[in-house]
């Protein structure tokens, strides 16, 4: 359905590169380099969202090449970001690799052993730069 709608309105998909890690995702606009030009990369992160932010992620189960992920943004709205990916394992890959990156930073602060007081550390978590996140993305990986 939300695929006809971005015809309708003559909306072309994003390609992206999507980068995961234990700090957590970053989409990236692919864009092809010119010779002798830089590119600055900050300019072109479309989102990016640090793993205890994110709250679920999964692929479409009619389309296994689709998948999404739902995060709380710098203003705590939830969001829900969507591609396309080429192959269906590419998209599993993914949304498998978003969970163990989850498991990894829930198992690191589970074995804090100062789960009572907040560290520097948590309280740097909490002044992260705004980003301007699109409610809904649709792109290739």
């Amino acid at each position: 359905m939300l695929q006809y709608e971005f015809k309708a309105k003559g909306i072309k998909k994003k390609k992206v590169t999507i980068e995961i890690s234990v700090e957590g995702v970053r989409v990236i606009l692919r864009k092809k380099k010119k010779k002798k030009q830089w590119l600055d990369e900050a300019s072109l992160v479309l989102m990016q969202h640090p793993v205890y932010r994110i709250f679920y992620v999964s692929h479409d189960s009619q389309d296994l090449k689709i998948f999404s992920y739902i995060a709380r943004d710098s203003s705590n709205v939830f969001k829900c970001s969507v591609f396309k990916s080429n192959k269906k394992s590419q998209a599993m890959r993914v949304v498998r690799t978003v969970g163990q990156a989850f498991d990894v930073c829930h198992k690191h602060s589970a074995n804090s052993p100062e789960d009572d007081k907040p560290s520097e550390k948590d309280s740097t978590l909490d002044r992260k730069k705004k980003v301007v996140v699109p409610s809904l993305l649709k792109g290739k990986i």
